[in-house]
């Protein structure tokens, strides 16, 4: 049975190119070999990062339980994801990946033609509020046993899912991702820049709870479109280290600091409390009860699902 099935949260990195468009009219020859060189050398960049941050005695794979792997890209963009079972996956899982944007961006960059990068990351959870879906190029091609016009979507959708998951279905069939932690992670990337990495509040919550190192910096409230709690969206971030010239005084001026570690946490556990909010988390390995406060919602959910598949025959939409 696939993870999103069982109840799980999946941690979403993004990386993206900075000034992509702009560089493109600029120098309508040469983006093609900057965007190549993006897409065939980050992902490496970003496995040599997740090993260095493992550090000497334990593997990559011993720190998470799934790889960061490369989920889609989106033109300039690439979004890895993997799963986690308590916060240190996370915290690993987000320091390795900013580790590879800033040594991209202070490095690689360097002589080489290449763009900055700006990311983000966040967090969405299944099958609760989030859905995996299979999202199909050619429905014509496939087989009745996957996909019948005549029977309710949701039966499609899980039929094609099992097909995905044995490895049965053909190049037009493949697995997404949809729901409100996902629509609320592409809205706060678009706050990224070279210099900060932005956080969704459940992100920082989980950094904030395994690494008391880390330097977790506030934003603000920003206002996302189509999310309504009552008020804006705590947005914090991290510092990728890519600083121009003036800016360790424009700190100073502005009196930027980092924030208490224990302060996210005291606000991520009240307002994630909240029946409204719209998206959860899910940590079978963590032992900390306060990140455990979605889990009663999750596994009542997977429990409906696997009820009304095995007593109706009606295969719900997961």
């Amino acid at each position: 049975m696939q993870d999103h099935d069982t109840g799980t949260s999946r941690l979403f990195l993004s990386a993206d190119l900075v000034g992509s468009t702009a560089f493109k009219q600029r120098d309508p020859e040469g983006w093609l070999n900057t965007t190549l060189g993006f897409y065939q050398q980050f992902p490496s960049l970003l496995a040599e990062k997740l090993i260095e941050t493992s550090g000497p005695d334990q593997s990559a794979s011993s720190v998470i339980p799934d790889p960061i792997e490369l989920w889609k890209a989106l033109g300039d963009e690439l979004v890895f994801s993997c799963l986690i079972k308590e916060e240190a996956h996370a915290a690993v899982a987000i320091k390795s990946f900013v580790a590879a944007l800033a040594h991209w961006s202070n490095e690689v960059v360097s002589g080489k033609n290449q763009l900055a990068l700006k990311g983000g990351a966040w967090v969405a959870t299944f099958p609760l509020p989030d859905r995996a879906i299979a999202v199909m190029s050619t429905p014509s091609s496939l087989t009745p046993a996957w996909f019948d016009p005549d029977k309710a979507p949701e039966e499609n959708n899980r039929s094609l899912i099992d097909a995905i998951g044995k490895g049965d279905s053909s190049k037009a069939l493949w697995l997404d991702f949809i729901g409100p932690g996902m629509d609320l992670g592409f809205r706060i990337v678009q706050y990224a820049s070279a210099r900060k990495f932005v956080l969704s509040l459940e992100a920082a919550w989980l950094i904030a709870e395994a690494e008391s190192e880390t330097q977790i910096y506030f934003d603000g409230e920003v206002e996302l479109r189509g999310f309504d709690h009552g008020g804006g969206y705590p947005l914090f971030w991290l510092d990728v280290a890519l600083q121009r010239s003036g800016d360790n005084i424009l700190d100073q001026i502005q009196g930027l600091a980092p924030v208490q570690l224990s302060q996210v946490c005291e606000l991520a556990t009240a307002l994630c409390a909240d029946k409204r909010w719209p998206t959860k988390l899910y940590l079978p390995g963590s032992n900390k009860a306060h990140l455990q406060v979605h889990h009663d919602a999750v596994e009542q959910e997977v429990h409906r699902l696997n009820e009304i598949r095995d007593t109706q025959g009606q295969i719900p939409d997961l």
